[in-house]
């Protein structure tokens, strides 16, 4: 043991005393700076700083401050950016001689959040100048309905409206504009990735305290998210980590007096102290007992037991390069019918679901600094493990397995130009491939069905915009493995 620390202490030595003496360079030259809220004077944190045309950059401190060392002498432009201000440009001339110091009062933006919408064209725009309409459900909406699902929430937009076709089950379908369930295309974070089971009870299982706002578009504008979006599209925005926080709050609830639902919720943020990497959490409890409304011993509405938990994270590798990362996971058990004291084989009716689901995404995002050029490459997956139960009679043989698996990969560029022919531009394409893989299996009955679907997907759009016009044009093309020709 004392030879080990003794070539451990030689070893320590010789590096200490073998490393190159790093010297100052006086050719080089640094910028520091103040940066404060022009109204209330008060420091401005986690504010983006890049020197334009360059990959360089930084973020202020809590205090307002940031720093930026060995820069070549000359004259450099700075731009400063944060959520809820206005963007800041500022020509700087820099010596070696002395540090340049740079004060920087930031105006804030009386703009609500859900005014930026990506379900118009796939990019973020201001609500106001999308080219369509897009119709918003924010996190007050939630709060006034005391919605805590998305089948809850959808209700209160117009030409939206939720339906529950099973009264065991609870099988809920949204329809838009009158139209079904599978003719509406329903996204997470602007991704395909709910499936045809995972749609079965996926309105119920996504709890508001995980999503930002949720989108609605109405019609097949915005067919360039797939070509399911023939009656519209449902764009669930999950919530970015922005600020440190944290919040419980739970809610207990009466069906007719005769029933009971209650639910827990809990959210949390971390932000670095540089502002380059956050995370959210959120988790949800809920529970709700059968409701029986005539007494017949049937139930009208079912029990539900859910957990949720999910997160999701971000890491700014400079001011241009961004990677995200989403998990989210849910167990739900529901179950209609009678007899819920017994085994569901024992039950005159009983329609039992106890699902098992893995949710998750991937991207990462590089953003020019005069938010010109915008590329993307994306991955985003669901796997499905589902026991259930459909049965009546007291079949034993009713049981079944099924397990479905989601993939979703692709690229996306957007590029702003500043005449394209006839009026400023903004190009947007891109490339997909999804893939689903379904088994589904009642032994008793020697049901058996195994599905692989493969789509591959291209996508284009050009928008002309001017202060009195937008003119908007664009497809979608899809090739599927179960049928012929493209769509």
């Amino acid at each position: 043991m004392k030879q080990v620390i003794f070539f451990a202490i030689l070893f320590a030595s010789i590096m200490v005393y073998a490393s190159p003496t790093i010297k100052k360079d006086d050719d080089k030259a640094n910028i520091e700076g103040h940066i404060f809220d022009a109204k209330i004077k008060t420091p401005v944190e986690y504010v983006s700083i890049g020197i334009k045309g360059t990959s360089i950059g930084t973020v202020s401190d809590i205090n307002g401050n940031f720093i930026m060392r060995g820069l070549k002498p000359g004259k450099y432009v700075l731009v400063f950016t944060c959520v809820g201000y206005q963007r800041v440009e500022k020509e700087v001339l820099v010596s070696k001689e002395n540090t340049d110091h740079v004060h920087i009062e930031m105006i804030e933006v009386k703009k609500l959040m859900d005014e930026i919408v990506v379900s118009a064209n796939r990019v973020e725009t201001s609500r106001k100048e999308a080219p369509i309409i897009v119709n918003v459900l924010s996190n007050k909406t939630f709060q006034q309905s005391n919605a805590q699902d998305v089948s809850q929430a959808l209700p209160f937009q117009s030409g939206v409206r939720v339906e529950y076709n099973c009264q065991n089950c609870g099988f809920p379908q949204v329809r838009i504009n009158g139209m079904e369930g599978p003719y509406s295309q329903i996204l997470i974070d602007s991704r395909a990735i709910m499936s045809s089971l995972g749609g079965v009870y996926g309105l119920e299982q996504i709890p508001v305290n995980m999503i930002d706002r949720i989108e609605v578009v109405k019609g097949g504008a915005s067919a360039l998210f797939g070509s399911n979006a023939i009656a519209g599209t449902i764009n669930i925005i999950t919530k970015e980590p922005v600020n440190p926080s944290y919040s419980i709050s739970t809610d207990l609830s009466s069906i007719g007096m005769k029933s009971y639902a209650q639910n827990f919720n809990s959210n949390a943020v971390v932000i670095s102290k540089d502002g380059k990497a956050g995370a959210s959490f959120y988790q949800t409890f809920r529970k709700r007992n059968p409701f029986d409304y005539d007494n017949d011993g049937f139930s009208e509405i079912g029990k539900l037991d859910v957990f949720s938990f999910g997160t999701k994270s971000f890491f700014k590798i400079n001011n241009k390069n961004k990677i995200t990362l989403e998990y989210h996971t849910t167990k739900e058990t529901r179950r209609g019918g009678d007899m819920f004291e017994f085994q569901p084989h024992l039950s005159n009716i009983c329609e039992m679901t106890d699902h098992n689901i893995h949710s998750g995404g991937l991207s990462y995002d590089y953003i020019s600094l005069d938010a010109k050029n915008h590329y993307s490459v994306y991955a985003s997956g669901q796997y499905i493990d589902r026991d259930s139960y459909y049965g009546s009679n007291q079949d034993p043989n009713a049981y079944g397995k099924s397990k479905d698996f989601t993939l979703l990969v692709g690229a996306q560029g957007s590029n702003k130009i500043n005449k394209l022919i006839f009026l400023p531009a903004t190009l947007v394409y891109g490339v997909e491939y999804s893939t689903n893989e379904l088994h589904d299996e009642v032994k008793g009955h020697n049901i058996l069905t195994n599905q692989n679907t493969n789509v591959y997907g291209g996508f284009g759009q050009i928008e002309w915009s001017s202060k009195t016009i937008n003119f908007l044009l664009g497809g979608r093309l899809d090739k599927h493995n179960l049928i012929k020709n493209p769509i």
